[in-house]
C-alpha cells in the first residue's frame, strides 16, 4: 500500500471511530405523538400540582388559547381560546395561572374559575411571567433586539412599575418572593428588591432564550447559539458547561429536580442532563423535527411543545 493509500485509509477508520463515537453519544427515547390538532405553535408549559400539563400558544396576532392535558397525556382538551397569541405561562403555588403574550393581554385563573381577562397600561409583548408574590407579578418581553421592559402587575389595582431595557427579554426566573433573574439578548439581570430596580450579571455571549432555578441557589441559562450555563450561588456568578456551536439553537430549558433537566429548541434538537449539567447528552428518537419552543415534566414523563401544535413525549429512563 502506497503512502497516499495509506493515509487516506487512516482517515477513513478515524472517521468512521468518530462517527461511532457520536452516536454513542446519542441517548435513544421512544416519543410518542400526542395528537391535538392544532395548528397553533406551543410556546409555554406549566405542571399543576396535581400533574396537569398546561400549555399556552397560538398564531401571532390570528389566534390564542391555552390547552391542558392530564399528567398520563391521555386527552388534550381546550381551556381558553383568544384571538392573540399567548406566548408565555405561569403557574402560582396554589395552581393560580397567569397567561400573556402579543399586545399586553394578561389572562388569570383560579383553580376551578374561568379565566379573567385585564389589558396592561403599557403596549408590550410578553415572553415571559414570573410572580413575586400573589399581588406582585412580572412580565417580561420586548420586540426588537433593541427593545425590552419588565413590567410589575397588580392583579386588581394593575400597574406597580415599568422599566424599559436596550435588549430584548426572552425568559424569567423567581427565586423567592423578592428575587427574580431576566435573560435575553445578550444580557442577564438580577433583581433582589421584587424587581424595583435590576443588575447586569456577567453573563454575555449568546442570545439567551430561557432560564431556570430548580432551587433558589442552582439556576441553569440556555442560549440561542447553543450555550448553557449554570450558577450555583443564586444567580451571583456563572459558569459555561456548554460552548456556542451554531448549530444547536437552544430555546427552552427546565429542569426536573437540582439534578435532572432538559434543553431543546429548534429543528428537534433535545439535550439531557442528569448530573446538573456536568454532562449533557443528546436524544434522539423523536418523530418530528419542529421547532421544539416549551416544554416540562410530570411525574417520571418529559412533555415538550413546538412549532404546528406538535406535542410529544416520553419517560426518562
Amino acid at each position: 500500500m502506497g503512502l497516499t493509500s495509506a493515509i487516506r485509509f487512516l482517515i477513513a477508520i478515524i472517521g468512521m471511530l468518530t462517527l461511532s463515537a457520536c452516536r454513542k453519544e446519542v441517548l435513544p427515547l421512544e416519543w410518542e405523538v400526542i395528537p391535538t390538532g392544532l395548528e397553533d405553535d406551543l410556546y409555554a408549559m406549566e405542571t399543576s400540582s396535581s400533574g396537569e400539563v398546561w400549555i399556552a400558544g397560538g398564531r401571532s396576532w390570528s389566534s390564542g388559547g391555552v390547552w391542558r392535558i392530564d399528567g398520563q397525556g391521555q386527552e388534550l382538551q381546550e381551556s381558553l381560546r383568544t384571538g392573540k397569541a399567548l406566548l408565555a405561562l405561569h403557574r402560582l403555588p396554589d395552581d393560580q395561572l397567569i397567561a400573556s403574550g402579543v399586545d399586553g393581554h394578561v389572562w388569570n385563573k383560579a383553580p376551578g374559575d374561568a379565566w379573567d381577562y385585564r389589558h396592561f397600561e403599557h403596549w408590550g409583548t410578553t415572553r415571559a411571567i414570573g410572580a413575586f408574590t400573589h399581588t406582585r407579578s412580572l412580565f417580561t418581553g420586548g420586540e426588537g433586539f433593541d427593545e425590552g421592559f419588565a413590567y410589575l402587575s397588580h392583579p386588581q389595582s394593575g400597574s406597580i412599575g415599568y422599566q424599559e431595557f436596550l435588549h430584548r427579554m426572552n425568559g424569567a426566573a423567581m427565586l423567592d418572593s423578592t428575587k427574580a433573574v431576566i435573560v435575553g439578548y445578550g444580557i442577564a439581570l438580577l433583581s433582589e428588591d421584587a424587581g424595583d430596580s435590576w443588575e447586569t450579571l456577567p453573563l454575555q455571549g449568546d442570545h439567551f432564550m430561557s432560564v431556570h432555578f430548580p432551587t433558589p441557589d442552582t439556576g441553569f441559562v440556555a442560549g440561542y447559539e447553543g450555550s448553557i450555563h449554570r450558577s450555583v450561588d443564586g444567580g451571583r456568578s456563572w459558569v459555561r458547561q456548554r460552548r456556542t456551536d451554531g448549530a444547536t439553537r437552544f430555546r427552552c430549558i427546565r429542569f426536573r429536580d437540582g439534578r435532572t433537566g432538559f434543553a431543546a429548541g429548534e429543528d428537534g434538537s433535545v439535550w439531557i442532563t442528569r448530573d446538573s449539567g456536568a454532562r449533557w447528552q443528546a436524544v434522539g428518537g423523536l418523530p418530528a423535527r419542529e421547532h421544539l419552543h416549551c416544554g416540562t415534566f410530570s411525574g417520571e414523563w418529559l412533555f415538550l411543545g413546538g412549532s404546528n401544535g406538535i406535542l410529544l413525549r416520553t419517560r426518562l429512563p
